[in-house]
């Protein structure tokens, strides 16, 4: 048994294809479906219906009957009265037509028209030296014979009963002349397209729409959903396509590129050789393939092959195309561009980088600094000083793993401390905490006047952490003027610089500030020395037996 291959596109033809058969239903001639059309000449000799038309400017289609000795010409089709006499008033008033009347088809068929002219008034009038006989009905005549006031109560009335079938949405977008074009038009097509088993359903579905037009929008909106859902399944079903080629491709290329290039790397081949073998080099995914390998082998190979990955960078001409990257208007390909030469094209990047040390983009810039102190190793954090744009907390912890990483040479930070940028003043605070930079006391105390909260309380850290006794008096001056913050910093220095003679600081502190104070001048007091430790005890006999929950918290290994 054989089975369907079933694909999206497969389902999408076979689903079009039975709409497209459904709508090659066999068209018959609808004719006797219409109930009313309009008659506009009647004679005993035929007209020249060009000519006729042309006279009164009539563009709709001019059918001939024959009935006896008369020709009658009819046009238009129209499902009811009111519908064909809108559109008589029309060409009365308008073509300048006269003599016209609405016919029955389905009672004229019976006989009655027969009867109907033989009762009605006659009205005779002069065309093409042709004597023509018409009916002239009441509903016509009175429309014609009417006067101003008369025909515009006549509109209004025709406005008031076509907002009362429910189309009020409708005439917030069209007017009642558009309207009933538009219905006429529907009717017509279906009587020139609809086979007549369905013609009666399809009137009653223009009707339907018509009299609750929000059904046009539902219908709309469905059509569009389709389409959409259509659009979707083409756009998956080419990006899964896209997406399996593209990796054929770049498995295909990327296995021929690396193990040439790996033979080449261990002497197994000759360049010239591997150039023969490296296959389409000059393509432009094929140039990101080769530069991916490279990076891999970058990370990888270390010892003496290492030296060979920028030759072979150089020699594939690809340093070329990362220098013009590196002038691009784009970041996301100067940065690239950037990691690029700082890797495989050092001698290249030390001539941009400089450059660019202060490039007004953060994520641009950010590599560009990462590329300085990679490339630098002798003098990593020379840039600082130069710095006029904000060092960004993400590159200054990839500055501190590049430290950690290579084992580069600490500078002493404090010559950075005069920086204008604060981001670089608290960066060498922090390196200054890490790197236990004793000689740098005096900078530090002159960052306690600093303007921002973050500066000195790095500032109060680095008093503590590196034991600067000299700094205590400083730091009790400073207390009350500092936010909740730094003054729980400056509270946690005590504890390691302060002495006998700051147990009544402390005390102070316990018995007017806040709980998160009060908590850290218990551990301050306690942990300080011995003498601490009898003098909290004693303020909690003498003073609050609640201390007792402080010295309980703070003693707690877990806290």
């Amino acid at each position: 048994m054989r089975y369907v291959n079933f694909t999206i596109i497969k389902l999408i033809i076979r689903t079009l294809g039975f709409l497209y058969c459904i709508c090659l239903i066999p068209v018959k001639d609808c004719a006797g479906a219409q109930k009313f059309v309009i008659q506009v000449a009647a004679t005993k000799t035929p007209l020249n219906i060009q000519s006729f038309a042309k006279k009164y400017n009539i563009n709709d289609s001019i059918k001939e009957l024959k009935s006896g000795d008369w020709n009658q010409y009819i046009i238009g089709s129209f499902d009811s009265y009111k519908s064909a006499s809108n559109y008589a008033h029309k060409l009365i008033k308008i073509n300048g037509l006269s003599g016209i009347y609405i016919r029955d088809i389905e009672k004229d068929s019976s006989g009655i028209f027969e009867q109907l002219k033989k009762k009605e008034a006659l009205t005779y009038f002069k065309k093409e030296e042709q004597v023509v006989l018409a009916p002239k009905p009441a509903p016509i005549k009175t429309e014609l014979s009417g006067n101003k006031q008369t025909d515009s109560l006549k509109i209004k009335t025709d406005k008031l009963e076509v907002r009362n079938m429910g189309n009020y949405f409708l005439h917030l977008l069209l007017t009642d002349f558009e309207i009933k074009t538009f219905k006429n038009d529907l009717v017509e097509y279906g009587e020139n397209n609809v086979s007549e088993p369905y013609f009666r359903f399809y009137l009653s579905f223009v009707d339907f729409v018509f009299k609750y037009p929000f059904a046009i929008v539902l219908f709309v909106f469905i059509f569009f959903f389709i389409i959409n859902i259509i659009t979707v399944l083409f756009v998956l079903n080419f990006s899964v396509k896209e997406k399996n080629r593209q990796d054929r491709y770049l498995k295909v290329y990327g296995k021929m590129y690396e193990s040439t290039l790996l033979a080449y790397l261990f002497g197994e081949i000759d360049w010239d050789r591997a150039l023969i073998q490296l296959k389409h080099i000059k393509r432009k995914e094929n140039k990101k393939i080769l530069i991916s390998i490279l990076f891999n082998f970058h990370e990888n190979l270390k010892g003496e092959v290492d030296k060979f990955i920028p030759e072979i960078f150089v020699k594939l001409g690809l340093h070329n195309d990362s220098l013009k990257a590196s002038k691009s208007y784009y970041y996301h390909k100067k940065i690239q561009a950037i990691r690029e030469l700082t890797y495989l094209y050092p001698e290249g990047a030390a001539k941009i980088i400089p450059k660019l040390i202060n490039y007004p983009n953060d994520r641009v810039r950010a590599e560009v600094q990462i590329s300085y102190i990679s490339l630098n190793k002798d003098h990593p954090f020379q840039f600082l000083s130069k710095l006029t744009k904000p060092f960004v907390r993400w590159t200054q912890l990839s500055a501190f793993y590049l430290i950690r990483l290579h084992q580069l040479p600490v500078p002493s930070f404090a010559a950075f401390l005069t920086s204008k940028q604060y981001t670089v003043r608290e960066f060498c605070l922090n390196m200054i905490i890490y790197s236990q930079q004793f000689e740098n006391v005096s900078a530090i105390f002159q960052m306690l006047e600093s303007s921002r909260e973050q500066t000195r309380f790095l500032s109060y850290k680095a008093i503590n952490n590196l034991r600067l006794f000299d700094g205590k008096r400083r730091l009790k001056n400073r207390y009350r003027y500092e936010t909740e913050k730094n003054k729980l910093e400056i509270v946690k220095a005590l504890r390691n610089i302060g002495n006998e003679e700051d147990l009544n600081f402390l005390e102070i502190i316990i018995k007017s500030e806040s709980i998160p104070l009060k908590i850290e001048a218990c551990r301050s007091m306690y942990y300080m020395n011995s003498q601490g430790k009898e003098r909290m005890i004693s303020l909690t006999k003498e003073y609050d037996s609640k201390l007792e929950l402080f010295i309980s918290h703070v003693t707690d290994p877990r806290n």
